[in-house]
């Protein structure tokens, strides 16, 4: 983690960070915890395997406000993928979860990724592929994640999976309707969905919208 004490220190303004094909071989357990400038706001991890998990769990970024994670599901789960502790980020208000191509629908989830933002008050979820219906189950059986939830936004590009969402989904929104101020689908999900769960949640505060 020198190398990102070493950035801090030479970008102290330092607003967004991506990660992307990165070498963590110098990452491991003894390694201290690498303390970003509190000027980043947003970070953008786009590894779908472990190394997400490993440098969550080694950096401490104390005014993040956008976290942003590119997920391999086939991982999520796993019996050695949580090696590393994951540490929380407190001030996150919005978390991001893209569907990497590598993921495949298991079922289950854990509760990963909303265990390291727990005060995050918008959830954005893209699936390209149509597999993040276990995430949507698991925020919907689980009231103690995001418990500050307002806004959720829900794109799903492939059509022919759209219906697994169905029953997830409309649970989520019943459950989460006194909290709920917004709810964005993509088309085909509000297509499919859109007046079921305007029916279901009786015309009341939550607006739900086509994205």
């Amino acid at each position: 983690m020198a190398d990102l004490e070493a950035l801090s220190t030479a970008a102290p303004q330092l607003a967004v960070l991506t990660f992307e094909d990165c070498d963590l071989s110098i990452i491991g357990p003894a390694d201290p915890v690498a303390h970003l400038p509190e000027s980043l706001h947003t970070l953008h991890i786009r590894h779908d395997t472990f190394p997400a998990e490993v440098i969550l769990s080694r950096i401490d970024a104390p005014g993040l406000e956008c976290l942003e994670i590119d997920v391999a599901v086939a991982y999520v789960g796993h019996p050695q993928g949580r090696i590393y502790p994951p540490r929380t980020f407190p001030s996150v208000h919005r978390l991001i979860i893209h569907m990497a191509q590598s993921s495949t629908s298991l079922g289950t989830y854990d509760g990963y990724h909303f265990s390291l933002t727990p005060r995050a008050t918008s959830f954005h979820i893209v699936d390209i592929y149509g597999r993040c219906d276990h995430i949507v189950r698991c925020l919907a059986s689980h009231p103690a994640y995001l418990p500050d939830l307002r806004s959720l936004t829900v794109d799903v590009e492939f059509v022919s999976r759209v219906g697994v969402l169905r029953e997830p989904l409309t649970v989520l929104l019943s459950s989460r309707r006194d909290t709920l101020e917004m709810v964005n689908l993509s088309p085909n999900l509000f297509g499919d969905l859109g007046e079921g769960l305007l029916e279901e949640l009786g015309g009341g505060p939550v607006q739900v919208s086509c994205t």
